[in-house]
């Protein structure tokens, strides 16, 4: 009865130093792959195929990476760790159809929460709103009005997740629990046991 006790009392003890949690969660989107997509005129009709960037330092995707020759898509798409920074490199308003933007999914990244117009973005219209899933952020640029300076900047929340520890110390707990409730049990007798 006594080495299901201590080998509880050990994990706890492993997990509470750090020697038995995997690898801490990212945090950011900070080293995970985004994959960037042009669309036009809806979410139905991608206009060339997807370009793939690790966020990291530098700009994801340059000026005219994200679309074909014939379709001017003169933006640069910079991804830092909690951002979208969107750089227009043009003036005028951006042609109003049902989806006229970019799509960016990631892979290794913790699930999106919220996205959110940053204040410190200077695109001219309300235009360029965005949609999001746990992994993608979808950017229409429909009937924006840009200038060559024009920035617009995305915030992004992450959802919370728990530390691995916190997990590992929730299970060690539970087990905690069956053990002494086992135990009890046992030590009732049979006809307790069987209740």
């Amino acid at each position: 009865m006594k080495s299901p006790i201590l080998a509880w009392v050990a994990i706890v003890s492993l997990t509470t130093v750090g020697l038995v949690s995997p690898a801490a969660a990212a945090t950011d989107l900070t080293g995970s792959t985004v994959t960037g997509e042009l669309f036009y005129p809806n979410l139905a009709s991608p206009i060339a195929p997807p370009v793939a960037a690790v966020v990291g330092p530098g700009i994801e995707f340059p000026a005219f990476s994200l679309g074909p020759s014939w379709f001017a898509t003169p933006f640069t798409v910079d991804v830092t760790g909690d951002k979208i920074i969107i750089a227009a490199h043009y003036k005028g308003t951006i042609p109003v159809q049902a989806f006229n933007g970019f799509v960016l999914t990631f892979i290794g990244a913790p699930a999106i929460a919220d996205v959110t117009l940053d204040p410190a973005s200077t695109t001219i219209s309300g235009a360029n709103h965005s949609g999001f899933t746990a992994n993608s952020i979808s950017i229409d640029g429909s009937g924006a009005i840009e200038t060559l300076e024009s920035v617009t900047i995305l915030d992004i929340t992450f959802a919370a997740v728990p530390e691995p520890t916190t997990w590992a110390m929730m299970l060690a707990g539970f087990l905690g629990m069956a053990l002494m409730i086992r135990a009890a049990r046992n030590r009732r007798g049979p006809a307790l046991a069987r209740l």
